[in-house]
């Protein structure tokens, strides 16, 4: 049996991209034990097992309480970051033993797990390393906001650079822009999109008589959610509707339940909060929308795909690789929002012809077994 070992700082059994990713893994052990590989997951992963139910506890409104103090100091913050790189990041490697390390490869799947990893182990073993971005590990830090933080990141990047065998891409144009900051390292580079598990429903019945939108993540600054906001304002059409799911991250305040109330949006937008299953969501609506300034090749889009919703996407990331005649592809910028959604209001009747074609893309190129099976060849492969 070859071993195939996935380090990762947050629990995943978390609601985000990145801990989803390791799920997917897990859910599927069986798969990889029948193809010669002993898969070994190290995640700060004991304490919930929902995300959804940790959320109402006790512990995390306590939790939740430290994290906004330590977020309005920048000395909050610098201490925040040490917490997340030298104790959650760190746990995962503690947990490795040496029958681990050899005959197989070792996934590193944030900076905070490969930077403790590479201290201790440098290149001694095959690693990759996974690239949940645009191809720019720091493209979701603002360096004017937290200069000290940026500084330290760019030096566990280097680390990182420096002795990693393997970057693996969730899109062609992560991969792309990745080679242009870095040619050295274009021979260590592959693409494999993260996969998807096929939700098998043939028929879905939709009310297409009005717009629906439905737009699945953390409500924050960086996915940009304001911005369907100000553009449902702005058309002022109170038959279109949003239900944004995902919880509103605690470093960019309230901004977008403040705006709803404020501009009396009530009755066409609903928070759904963290959810730990979204099927019934993408069910109810008839459209995706996604805002975002920066992303790698989102898991929400693609699973609104499965579920045959058409798509609404800002061209950052790979999300132009998600758009092939079954949506439009944008810049974050209102007028180019507005229009977007007006066009979907205007054409109700293409709704799912467009929907059809996000599901046949979808198991073209992102179903989950297409992923497992690339992750299969990749451990047995020797190119590492």
């Amino acid at each position: 049996m070859k071993n195939l070992t996935i380090l990762s700082y947050a629990n995943f059994n978390g609601l985000n991209g990145a801990a989803g990713f390791v799920k997917l893994f897990f859910d599927n052990k069986e798969q990889f034990k029948k193809n010669g590989i002993n898969l070994i997951i190290h995640s700060n992963s004991t304490s919930f097992q929902n995300e959804s139910k940790y959320r109402k506890s006790v512990k995390f409104k306590i939790k939740n309480f430290i994290k906004i103090l330590l977020n309005k100091t920048a000395f909050g913050r610098i201490r925040k970051f040490h917490y997340y790189l030298n104790v959650l990041g760190l746990k995962p490697v503690q947990l490795i033993t040496d029958a681990q390390l050899n005959n197989g490869i070792i996934i590193l799947n944030d900076m905070y797990v490969a930077y403790h990893y590479f201290k201790k182990y440098e290149n001694k073993y095959k690693t990759v390393f996974m690239m949940h971005n645009n191809g720019d590990m720091l493209s979701m830090m603002n360096p004017a906001n937290d200069k000290k933080i940026y500084d330290e990141l760019k030096i566990i990047k280097d680390v990182i650079v420096s002795n990693t065998s393997c970057f693996v891409f969730v899109s062609e144009k992560g991969r792309a822009n990745f080679i242009k900051i870095h040619p050295d390292k274009k021979d260590a580079c592959i693409v494999i999109n993260i996969g998807i598990k096929n939700p098998q429903i043939h028929k879905i019945i939709r009310d297409y008589s009005s717009l629906h939108l439905v737009s699945v993540g953390n409500i924050s600054k960086r996915k940009n959610q304001i911005a369907i906001l100000r553009a449902l304002k702005a058309i002022n059409d109170p038959s279109i509707t949003l239900t944004l799911v995902g919880g509103e991250k605690i470093e960019d305040g309230r901004e977008c339940s403040e705006y709803i109330l404020k501009e009396r949006l009530t009755r066409q937008v609903f928070l759904a909060g963290s959810q730990e299953d979204v099927t019934p969501f993408l069910m109810d609506a008839n459209a995706f929308i996604m805002t975002s300034f920066d992303e790698g090749l989102p898991i929400s889009a693609q699973e609104a795909m499965s579920y045959k919703l058409p798509l609404i996407m800002t061209d950052v990331g790979g999300c132009s690789e998600l758009i092939e005649g079954n949506g439009y592809l944008i810049t974050p910028n209102e007028t180019e929002i507005v229009n977007a959604i007006r066009s979907f209001n205007n054409q109700l009747d293409k709704l799912q012809e467009m929907g059809e074609c996000s599901y046949r893309i979808f198991l073209e190129k992102y179903t989950l077994e297409k992923m497992i099976e690339h992750y299969i060849n990749l451990v047995h492969n020797s190119f590492l």
